[in-house]
């Protein structure tokens, strides 16, 4: 009922209904672009039955948002260029540590040549050592990365009630929990990019102890 602005009393008239945004959810096997269609095709059939019928326009959710979907796309981009990062500094430690063991291990070396080891030998033998950093590491640093990206929640939740503070803002981002799925194909990019970087890594010391007489 509407209210008399001076007195606070009802007027006996009513108020028509109003909304500012309606939320639909389509039924199982229809995607988010064909409900939004379907959504048109009503808004269309109504606005020429009312012609004083205000502008209505169907979205999808990622249309919506898609201010905030940008946001955290351009998040995964800076992930993405600190990894580059990381992989160049993980280049210098490991062909410094295989620098360090080519000088103590000389002697080795050439007893390995007096053997009658060749050149290329001795190269293939250092990079293999970096291969199998690169795939042992890889697949530690992926299992690791799978155990906290899927107890996310759990170890928000932890350090919440530790520290009384939660990383993961519902506010802002409007989701209840963190995303906790894997992305296996973008893990195993990562993967095989880090079995380059250990091999990389040892190609120079490697090409330095292949040169030892």
């Amino acid at each position: 009922d509407k209210v008399d602005p001076q007195t606070g009393e009802p007027t006996g008239e009513k108020t028509p209904g109003r909304a500012n945004e309606i939320m639909l959810k389509a039924a199982a096997g229809f995607t988010p672009e064909q409900a939004r269609r379907a959504a048109d095709d009503v808004i269309a059939s109504m606005q020429n039955d009312f012609a004083d019928m205000p502008t209505v326009k169907a979205m999808t959710w990622k249309e919506q948002h898609g201010q905030l979907i940008a946001a955290v796309s351009n998040e995964r981009n800076l992930v993405l260029f600190l990894f580059g990062i990381i992989s160049l500094v993980a280049i210098v430690m490991v062909a410094q540590t295989f620098y360090m063991i080519v000088l103590e291990k000389t002697r080795d070396i050439g007893v390995l040549r007096a053997m009658g080891a060749s050149r290329l030998g001795i190269m293939q033998m250092y990079l293999g050592y970096g291969l199998a950093i690169g795939v042992i590491g890889g697949l530690i640093g992926v299992a690791i990365a799978w155990g906290i990206v899927t107890n996310l929640n759990e170890i928000q939740d932890l350090i919440a009630r530790w520290f009384g503070w939660r990383m993961w803002s519902p506010e802002v981002y409007t989701f209840d929990e963190i995303p906790d799925d894997v992305a296996w194909v973008w893990a195993a990019w990562i993967y095989v990019g880090f079995i380059i970087a250990s091999v990389l890594g040892a190609l120079v010391p490697a090409a330095l102890a292949a040169r030892l007489d």
